[in-house]
């Protein structure tokens, strides 16, 4: 599962025109926002926070602050702010094509954790589980995607180790 990417967005009530204000933030993923949290009681010079949660990974959304009293209501600048991404997740798959000195090793990427950039993808191999030192070269993929790397010149009856990695 992946995490719940929030955000806490901070504003300051510069002038409430002589009478406490009711102010909140707009935030979506356009400036038409769409999305509105709940109020605070502030007067001239007093910060206010709303923390939103449940967003995208990787993902620019637009956020305005906004103070309402009886004279009406006022906005601040549109802002953004960017989600961080996920960390990806890989499976190792079975070997194919093993032959007496060479062999295709398989991965899937089950999640890339940025739909925007992907996840590099490879494979990590070595004589001992403990020592995987070497590493093959990587191919961009996103979530679903297979990947695989022929290995060669492998010592024909040897055991050899290896194991998936994606980065982001």
């Amino acid at each position: 599962m992946a995490p719940i990417h929030g955000a806490t967005l901070n504003g300051t009530l510069n002038d409430d025109g002589g009478e406490a204000c009711d102010c909140g933030f707009e935030w979506g993923l356009t400036v038409a926002y769409g999305n509105t949290t709940p109020t605070q009681s502030r007067t001239t010079g007093q910060t206010f926070s709303q923390t939103i949660i449940g967003l995208e990974n990787c993902t620019v959304y637009h956020f305005r602050a906004f103070a309402t009293n009886a004279a009406g209501t006022s906005y601040g600048a549109d802002r953004t702010l960017t989600t961080l991404q996920d960390a990806p997740e890989v499976t190792t798959t079975s070997p194919t094509s093993v032959g007496l000195d060479s062999a295709t090793l398989n991965g899937l990427l089950d999640n890339d954790g940025c739909p925007i950039t992907g996840s590099d993808c490879g494979f990590e191999w070595g004589e001992s589980p403990d020592a995987l030192v070497n590493v093959t070269s990587s191919e961009n993929r996103i979530t679903g995607q297979t990947f695989s790397r022929s290995l060669s010149n492998l010592l024909s009856g040897k055991t050899y180790y290896y194991r998936t990695y994606a980065r982001n």
